[in-house]
């Protein structure tokens, strides 16, 4: 089996047993590979498509993680917004929570810095980078 290669873009366009094909290179293959191919260095290597990242991803990505982060200990505020609305006091309840809301504030405030960083970010490099950083943070 032969891979037929467009000489002017190195992309496999096709594949046959035959021995010529005008104005194509062929290339000898063991096997088909699936889905888009190129010619390289001699051989027929699969092309795997290119991840690119934007800006528009990243903040989803940092929302989904923001919210990830939060929703566990959400019952402490609607507990402290529930004892406002009576006009109870909270000062006791935000002594016993305080380890909870500090981790809150910092991860509002990690997501307050992402977003400056995601939005100076210029490189796929820089991006990817910041996705690692979401993907890996778990709060203070």
């Amino acid at each position: 089996m032969k891979a037929i290669v467009d000489t002017n873009t190195n992309a496999v366009v096709g594949y046959t047993d035959i021995d010529e094909v005008k104005g194509y290179l062929l290339v000898e293959v063991d096997y088909v590979p699936s889905g888009m191919c190129y010619y390289e260095d001699g051989k027929i290597i699969a092309k795997t498509p290119e991840v690119v990242l934007t800006k528009e991803f990243l903040h989803q990505k940092r929302k989904e993680k923001l919210n990830s982060l939060l929703q566990p200990t959400d019952y402490v505020i609607l507990k402290l917004t529930e004892e406002l609305t009576i006009d109870k006091d909270i000062t006791a309840n935000k002594a016993k929570y305080k380890s909870v809301l500090d981790n809150r504030q910092a991860i509002r405030q990690w997501n307050e810095t992402i977003k400056q960083v995601i939005d100076s970010a210029s490189t796929q490099e820089d991006m990817q980078n910041i996705l690692n950083q979401i993907e890996s943070y778990q709060g203070s």
